[in-house]
């Protein structure tokens, strides 16, 4: 009789833990070796195909990575193909390719809607080429209103620095009534709301004094569809919408889609947007 020790693991869990047992053989010397020996070498082959299958699910990961979130990594930049925007020679790089100054000046609100909205994309900043990144200065008149508007490629969290601001977005997925729901919060001096990507929603100053906001978006140019329903559907150019089609749609007599159509529709965001500063060393 010989007692022979062996260590098994779990081959369904992959576990590298394994359990040590004495077994109780009535085998030849030559019989224990050749046991021994198999069951090293289907520990082997076990720990290998593990390994095997994980370095291809690591690398399955990272494949997915750069293809939905490309990275710029530092000074290095996506070919151009990806997003229209060239790229810069990686040691011709300066630091004023990451730097805007100006967003601390209040922009001119006296306008329908009483606000106006600063970005800062790719266009300002060259270092957001990629990132994933961008940001906006809001200023409120009083009462002023960033009216419902869309962000097509990015979601947005907003941040209130001074003032009261009633803000809202309308989900996508309709109830069981086929209504969509509204969810609106009061956010004060510090609060923090995010906008969901792709959603119509809006910012009202609901007091009597001006209001300031900053918001930070996951896109290095996220787009903006301004007043969505009035400028998309009213005023698209060239050309507008068919009026017999906006008075299905909104069930109005057909005089009243021709007097919205006519309407200017007020832009509040900034076109000539910061300062552009070089630095002196």
């Amino acid at each position: 009789m010989i007692i022979a020790e062996f260590e098994f693991g779990d081959e369904e869990s992959g576990s590298e833990i394994f359990t040590k047992v004495d077994l109780i053989f009535w085998l030849t010397q030559d019989q224990i070796g050749s046991v021994a020996t198999n069951a090293i070498t289907t520990t082997w082959k076990r720990k290998q195909k593990r390994a095997h299958m994980e370095k291809k699910k690591k690398k399955t990961i990272e494949s997915n990575n750069k293809e939905a979130y490309p990275s710029w990594r530092c000074l290095k930049c996506v070919q151009v193909f990806v997003n229209g925007k060239f790229c810069k020679d990686q040691k011709l790089a300066t630091d004023n390719d990451l730097f805007l100054s100006g967003l601390h000046i209040p922009r001119d609100t006296s306008n329908p809607l009483g606000s106006n909205v600063t970005g800062v994309n790719v266009d300002q900043i060259p270092s957001f080429n990629t990132l994933g990144i961008s940001l906006a200065h809001i200023d409120f008149a009083p009462y002023g209103l960033n009216p419902p508007h869309i962000h097509p490629r990015g979601t947005e969290c907003l941040v209130v620095l001074e003032g009261t601001l009633h803000v809202g977005f309308v989900t996508s997925n309709a109830d069981n009534n086929h209504n969509n729901r509204l969810i609106t919060k009061v956010l004060n001096k510090g609060d923090v709301f995010v906008f969901p990507v792709g959603l119509i929603y809006f910012q009202l100053n609901v007091e009597n004094t001006n209001a300031i906001a900053f918001a930070g978006l996951s896109s290095q140019n996220p787009g903006v569809l301004i007043n969505s329903i009035s400028n998309a559907v009213f005023g698209s150019n060239p050309p507008l919408i068919n009026a017999d089609v906006l008075t299905k749609v909104f069930q109005v007599d057909k005089n009243v889609i021709n007097y919205l159509q006519q309407q200017f529709w007020w832009d509040n965001n900034e076109r000539k947007m910061c300062v552009k500063v070089t630095m002196n060393h």
